[in-house]
């Protein structure tokens, strides 16, 4: 997944990219590996690169407020992804939700013959189950 940030009057691009259960988080010529340990509210506990770290995210329309050891920076999604809520650079066949969550509970398996209004995953978003 690719956004566009501004920050400071300049532009750049966050890319994540999921692997074995990371996430390779690249801007410019920076990548680091991050591992979601736990999510909760706008609490989110991280390994980055292997050290733990503590985030704070909140967000109002196109506005990112992120806070990682007490240092808070303000950014807006740029271009496109503001017009579209942030959705403009996802590729096709992918599926993301409206806020942060965890996937609780998976219940098909690849090739496994799908029928309308069958459950297919269980997310967590705000302690507020949602069957997709």
């Amino acid at each position: 997944m690719k956004q566009t940030y501004e920050y400071r009057n300049s532009t750049f691009s966050l890319d994540l990219v999921p692997s074995d259960g990371v996430f390779r988080a690249s801007i410019g010529d920076k990548t680091v590996l991050v591992k979601l340990i736990r999510a909760e509210g706008e609490r989110f506990d991280l390994l980055i690169d292997g050290r733990p770290t503590s985030a704070y995210i909140s967000c109002a329309g196109a506005k990112r407020w992120v806070t990682v050891n007490g240092q808070t920076l303000a950014m807006t999604l740029s271009g496109k992804a503001r017009m579209t809520g942030g959705t403009a650079s996802r590729p096709t066949g992918e599926l993301a939700a409206q806020m942060p969550g965890l996937v609780r509970a998976v219940m098909i398996s690849e090739g496994d013959p799908v029928k309308k209004g069958q459950t297919l995953a269980v997310i967590e978003a705000m302690k507020m189950e949602s069957a997709i």
